[in-house]
């Protein structure tokens, strides 16, 4: 072993080395595996030449990771964080530039996510936020980021560790403006064990933070709680109960599903301190509740949830109520009783109770409006289990009468719902009862509710019972006037579609001759995407054309049927209601003149689609392929336009990969295509050219998925008469990279 110093000697660049070999300058990241407080940071050194090199020292606990490029994007990002955190609107710029990394429209927000575990970006977030704590626009950042890094566990530990649950509702209870981030937050929060802890034990400041606006989060953490923390929610029940029931109050339109979690925690509550079911009844829970039943109407898992709540909290039980309404027919007691039908053990418990014959008794008296709807409701909920003698027809009377709008198409709904159960007979037997329904909802056809329930009854006697609609004047009256009073609503043109086309069948010439051409024509051309309306819209027209052809060519505009019908039924070729119902107009409506027109209208383009792609040359382009491919619906018509099949292989491979093609016009071409090979092509030759195009498009058109499926099917049909062909001309790849798209 040597003991003596080495001598000093300069190297040529003037640094002094101690006899060791010069070294090139290198770029070297160290940690520090004894520093606790920065186990996690990083720094660069670089090495001068001829300077000694400390290699760094991995750890067991924490093995060394490879720098990757979202590690280093993180880490700058963090950095500017980390900069900036004594400036409010600098870090709140770098926080909210930092958590728009984590999320997509990223690509690689997963990494991003993992990187920033090397950085400890959560404390560094959490730092933001308590050095600004009563700053909103810093506050919404950080909850924001926070919540995005709380998909990871790890992330969510440290950040509960770092007390930033706590501080961000805290935080929120004093800018009431971020409390749906921060409830967004303390939700993400609750996926892992150790952060959901961190939650739990912060259950008062989760209710300090429920806003109004925030309603939804809020309610749906505290379930969340309520589940595996219920001890914690315990000790701060009256806050819990104080912050749901007031912002429930208050909320003036609540989404559904806020409404049955805070009716869950509530129950929840009272289910482990009985005594809690006195404290809410006195203070209005009962009827809190009952207000907001109106907004439950789409959510039946939420008003079982208010039902079984109800239950705890009403004095008496369901007897005391029917008792109630048996003496006095009380509005509250019917209402209670329909919320209470929203659950199938308490509905037939009610019907066990005499309930139904009491809301039966009741219509039959002098109810105010509220009780009528109210005892209503409930026949509605409870016509299942129980439907004593007389209920139709106390119903009848009720509609008979012509309360409000709101009523009728509550009445209207609850024969419905008997139809539904029962049978149609059970209400078109009794005598006036068609010829009532169809009186009211053509009367109060300006509701929506009223002509949609309307047109349901009459679709549904055309179907089971039709001598009960007597001459069908009066339903046609009533389907006419829904139809027309709502023309841009879905739900009321399926209905009084289905409603019209039964009619039709019954009497085409009084639906013709009543202009229900012209509402099919109208219903297609407001709601071409809708699938099941053209379906049902072009069902009537072809039960109209069966009786006179040329009312619907009048309805269509400019008297052009094919150039108005044809685009939404071609947009619908995989339905095959759509397929056969266009098929039952071309047959009745089409000339030759019509077919031969769209024949030549190919062969044209056809012949110039390599030159003349200008705009009126595209639009001529997509009228005819959406004609070609509708008129293939029908046997007659494809027969003719199985000469133009070279025409529309020509034009499939010049516009395939067009940009300025539409994607439909190339669905549609083939479609056109696919119909005119039904029989076989007539020239062999036909069959390569028409599965390189049919392939191209495939492979174009892989942004479009329709276009993209209707290719492949195409592509499948044309493998079968030869794989090897289909394989040769790229069917593979083109389905590969048709499923890697989608």
């Amino acid at each position: 072993k040597r003991t003596d110093t080495p001598r000093r000697r300069r190297s040529k660049s003037g640094t002094l080395t101690r006899g060791l070999r010069a070294a090139p300058s290198v770029d070297i990241t160290m940690r520090s595996p004894m520093n606790k407080e920065n186990r996690h940071a990083t720094r660069t050194v670089v090495a001068k030449r001829g300077s000694v090199v400390l290699a760094p020292v991995p750890t067991a606990r924490e093995p060394r990771r490879p720098r990757s490029q979202q590690t280093d994007a993180v880490l700058q990002l963090v950095t500017a964080v980390k900069d900036h955190l004594r400036f409010r609107q600098l870090a709140t710029y770098a926080v909210d530039t930092f958590s728009k990394s984590l999320a997509p429209p990223n690509a690689a927000w997963r990494a991003y996510v993992e990187a920033a575990l090397d950085v400890d970006a959560a404390n560094v977030v959490v730092s933001a936020l308590d050095a600004h704590a009563g700053d909103k626009d810093v506050l919404g950042a950080c909850a924001t980021c926070l919540g995005r890094l709380a998909v990871d566990a790890r992330h969510a530990a440290r950040i509960a560790d770092a007390g930033g649950v706590r501080g961000a509702l805290r935080a929120s209870a004093q800018c009431q403006a971020c409390a749906v981030s921060v409830l967004c937050f303390a939700d993400a929060m609750c996926a892992h064990p150790k952060s959901f802890a961190a939650v739990a034990a912060a259950a008062a400041d989760v209710a300090g933070a429920i806003t109004e606006e925030a309603l939804a989060p809020g309610a749906r953490v505290l379930v969340k709680l309520c589940g595996n923390g219920l001890d914690e929610v315990l000790k701060a029940k009256r806050d819990v109960s104080a912050a749901l029931l007031t912002n429930l109050e208050a909320a003036a339109d609540p989404v559904s599903r806020a409404v049955g979690d805070a009716a869950k925690v509530l129950t929840a509550i009272v289910d482990a301190d009985g005594r809690e079911a006195s404290y809410l009844a006195r203070k209005g829970a009962v009827d809190v509740f009952l207000d907001k039943i109106a907004f439950l109407e789409d959510d039946a898992a939420a008003a079982r949830d208010v039902a079984r709540l109800l239950a705890r909290l009403v004095e008496g039980g369901i007897e005391e109520l029917v008792k109630r309404l048996k003496s006095t027919g009380d509005a509250r007691a019917a209402k209670l009783l329909a919320a209470l039908a929203a659950d199938g053990d308490l509905a037939a418990e009610i019907a066990s109770c005499g309930g139904v014959r009491a809301l039966v008794a009741a219509l039959e008296g002098d109810l105010s409006a509220a009780a009528l709807q109210a005892a209503v409701d409930a026949l509605h909920r409870l016509a299942a289990y129980d439907l004593p003698e007389g209920a139709v027809e106390a119903l009848l009377k009720c509609l008979a009468r012509s309360p409000d709008d709101e009523a009728c198409f509550k009445i209207l709904r609850a024969l419905n719902a008997i139809i539904r159960q029962r049978s149609v007979e059970a209400v078109s037997r009794i005598p006036r009862a068609t010829e009532t329904v169809c009186r009211v909802a053509a009367d109060r056809a300006t509701h929506g509710g009223v002509a949609a329930e309307g047109c349901f009854y009459v679709a549904m006697v055309c179907d089971d019972d039709a001598e009960a609609l007597g001459t069908c004047e009066g339903a046609v009256r009533a389907a006419r006037r829904a139809l027309k009073a709502h023309p841009m609503d879905q739900f009321v043109q399926r209905r009084g579609l289905d409603a019209l086309a039964g009619l039709a069948r019954l009497k085409p010439a009084l639906v013709a001759k009543k202009g229900g051409a012209l509402l099919a024509v109208d219903a297609i051309m407001n709601h071409g995407g809708d699938a099941r309306i053209v379906a049902q819209a072009l069902a009537v027209l072809a039960l109209v054309a069966a009786e006179d052809a040329y009312s619907v060519r009048d309805a269509c505009p400019g008297a052009d049927w094919l150039a108005t019908l044809a685009p939404a039924a071609a947009g619908h070729a995989d339905v095959r209601a759509v397929r056969r119902a266009f098929a039952g107009v071309v047959s009745r409506v089409a000339m030759d003149a019509d077919v031969r027109g769209v024949l030549k209208d190919l062969q044209d383009i056809a012949a110039v689609v390599t030159t003349g792609r200008d705009k009126a040359g595209l639009e001529r382009l997509a009228r005819t392929a959406a004609a070609a491919a509708a008129l293939g619906f029908c046997k007659e018509a494809r027969r003719t336009l199985e000469e133009a099949a070279p025409s529309t292989v020509h034009v499939l491979t010049a516009v395939a990969g067009d940009a300025r093609v539409d994607a439909s016009t190339v669905r549609h071409l083939l479609t056109a295509l696919a119909a005119m090979e039904d029989d076989g092509f007539a020239q062999d030759v036909l069959y390569d050219d028409a599965l390189r195009a049919a392939v191209g498009a495939a492979s174009s058109r892989c942004a479009s998925p329709k276009t993209a499926a209707t290719a492949l099917d195409f592509v499948t049909r044309l493998a079968l008469r030869s794989a090897d062909d289909a394989l040769a001309a790229g069917a593979a790849e083109a389905a590969a990279a048709a499923a890697a798209a989608e």
